[in-house]
Formats: C-alpha cells, structure tokens, sequence
C-alpha cells in the first residue's frame, strides 16, 4: 500500500507527469506567420504568461474565443489567421488554459470552463461590453472542443454564444489516455517502422516510450490525481455530459463540427521517399499506431483522435464509403437537430508532431497534409458558418 505523506513524493511524481506530457498533449511549436498585412491590421496589445489576446483597432461587433488542446499553449499562427480573415469587425480572446502537465492535478473541464468564463468577463470589460449580450463565436481545437460544449453547457445565460466550431474535439473522449501506458506492446508491434521513420534515434525512442508509459501508470494509482487528463478519457463523466448536451442540440447554438482524417504514413512523412520494400514496415506501423491512438486497428483519426469521436459517433457509426473517402470534404448534419452540422477534411490532422511515438518526430510531406492554421477550405468555412451566425 503506498503512503503519499511527503512532498519529495508527489514532486517526484510531477517530475514522471513532465515525462509524459508529449502523450498527453505537447507544446505546440509557436510558427510565426508572415503576411501581407492591411491597413491598421489589429495589434497584439496583450502577450501574458497567462494569456494571450489580439484586439482590433477599430470597434467590434463580436468576439471570438480561441480554446487550445490539453497541454499547449495558444496558437499564435491560428490567431493570425482569424484576425486576418475577420478583419477589424471583431477581437480574439485567447486564455492559455491548462496548458502544461503541472496544472492537470486542479484543472479538470469545469474548472477550466469557470476560468475560462471568468476571463471573458474581463476581456469584454476592456471594451465595454456586456457578455450576456455581446456576440461570441467559440473556436475549440482538441480538447478545447470539449471545453467550448461545458462552457456553453455551464454559462448558457451568462453569455451569448451565436457560434461554436469544435476542430478535432474528442467528443468521445481521447482514447489514446487510455493506451498510453501500453508502450511495450506498441514498440514490439511497430519497432521495425520507428527504426525507419527514426533511424539512429529509434533506440533512445523506444526508451522514451517506455519511459513515458512507465509515468502514466502512476496516474492509475492515484485516483483523482490528474483531473485535467482523466476527464478525457472515454467514458468519463465529463465527457459523458458534453456528449449528452451536443446530441440533445447543445441548447441551439449554431455549431459546426470540423474533423480530419490521414492514416496513410507514406503520405505523412512522403519526403522519405520509401519504396515498395518498406510497403510491410510501414503497413504495420500504421496499425500499431492507429491501434494505440484509436483502439482498433483499423480505424480512421487525425493522429490524435478517432474521426468518429471527432463527429461524437459512437459504435454506430460507419466510415465513409470508399467513393466518399477520395472527396477533399465531404459535409454532414447531426441526425434530427438541424443547428449541427460538419465537415470532413482528408488530409487535415491534429499535429504536426507525431506525438506517441516521439515529440520530436514532424510529419514532412511538404504540404500534403495539413493543420487547420494551413488549411485554407476549412478556415474558410468556419469563417463562413460564423458570419451567418452572428446577431
């Protein structure tokens, strides 16, 4: 039976968390974007160790929240991209919530979504407005989607949400939370195709894996411990909830579920240039990988999740028909509630890093894949479905 009496401990088990945060979420690489920019572009007034928000010059007629992913920080580039496509009619509010492995013990959905709120209330005082009426559009990437659905679950009358775009959401929960500590099975199944994707790194890879599985275990055994991560989980009464509310209609908010999918590894890392003998290696790969961020092995994700969980599907769900899956975008509707609908991109996925196997492993298919910052058809219509739904 363990005793966690002191301090040394539980700083001991922080230290194994920060091991394994490339599995729980990485920081994102900040990509400093450049671009032609207009006539009084918006200015970044404000760039805090706890938050980050770009204001416009001119006055607003709405705002948009951007929501991260577990454990990273804001993303600077996809601001970018909004306030340029926006133009000066609105301001982006971007809270940098639990957005590193030391915050998961205290920062489960609700509490993020209190912070959250809280810090709305006084982005919208700075230009006097009134949250319960003043148009906000919410944009949540990964498990910010699922923060997007609990705020507007907890604070549907506190604010006027006219829009909400979860990205790549674990609507389902992440299943890879519960793989992670499945290390060894995955190095034993994929070891040859880490080899090739890795080279002389694949040894101190395989270790970091190892490593990196060992740490979550800990989590296992203390309930309650990382309510930042364990809310994820599929399953998960949290998750359970933001489910129940996006298929009972999510109150009428407009939302627009957006996915992605590539499973195919020559494509993601095509400058390899592999050859028809790597054909096996790389299958096999591919399944151990889809196995360990899906579950199954055969089963259509953006890296990091599942497409149906991106879609909040469950076992029902069937992929796409083999004529749909070589369309670019295919557009869907959420059965009987006419207020959600999505769009499916292939080829638009999670991160650039492949996560589980190593942090630093980048997919490098020169361009052919893409993150939603570099997505062009599906910034545009997000922007689209958000300008139809202001009021």
């Amino acid at each position: 039976m363990f005793i966690f009496s002191t301090k040394k401990y539980i700083s001991l088990v922080l230290v194994a968390l920060a091991k394994i945060s490339m599995l729980v979420g990485c920081t994102q690489q900040t990509v400093h974007m450049r671009m032609p920019k207009p006539e009084k572009q918006g200015e970044i007034l404000e760039q805090q160790k706890a938050s980050t928000s770009i204001f416009m010059q001119e006055e607003p007629t709405f705002a948009v929240l951007l929501l991260h992913d577990l454990a990273v920080g804001p993303d600077q580039a996809l601001a970018e991209k909004i306030s340029y496509k926006f133009g000066r009619e609105m301001f982006i509010i971007q809270p940098n919530h639990n957005s590193s492995i030391q915050s998961l013990p205290t920062r489960s959905i609700t509490n993020q979504a209190s912070d959250v709120f809280n810090y709305i209330k006084v982005e919208m005082k700075k230009f006097y407005k009134n949250p319960e009426t003043f148009p906000l559009a919410i944009i949540g990437h990964g498990a910010g989607g699922v923060l997007a659905f609990e705020l507007a679950k907890n604070y549907k009358n506190e604010l006027n949400i006219c829009a909400l775009v979860p990205v790549g959401a674990p609507l389902n929960g992440y299943p890879l939370l519960n793989n992670v500590d499945k290390g060894s099975e995955f190095i034993s199944e994929a070891s040859d195709g880490i080899k090739l994707l890795e080279g002389d790194s694949a040894f101190s890879t395989q270790l970091s894996i190892r490593g990196r599985s060992w740490g979550y275990s800990l989590l296992k055994i203390i309930p309650g411990f990382a309510s930042g991560g364990t809310d994820l989980l599929p399953g998960s009464e949290s998750i359970k909830k933001v489910s129940s509310f996006l298929r009972a209609g999510a109150n009428g908010i407009p939302c627009l579920l957006i996915a992605g999918y590539q499973n195919d590894f020559k494509k993601l890392f095509s400058e390899k240039n592999f050859n028809d003998t790597h054909d096996q290696t790389i299958k096999n790969l591919e399944k151990a990988y889809t196995k360990l961020v899906t579950g199954k092995e055969e089963e259509l994700h953006d890296n990091m999740v599942p497409l149906r969980n991106q879609l909040c599907r469950g076992n029902s769900f069937h992929d796409l028909t083999e004529t749909e899956l070589f369309k670019d975008k295919v557009y869907m509707k959420m059965p009987e509630q006419n207020n959600i609908e999505g769009y499916i991109y292939k080829d638009l996925i999670h991160f650039k890093q492949i996560i589980p196997i190593s942090p630093g492993l980048y997919e490098c298919s020169g361009g052919k894949v893409k993150i939603l910052s570099d997505c062009e058809p599906a910034l545009d219509d997000l922007v689209k479905f958000i300008r139809e739904h202001i009021r």
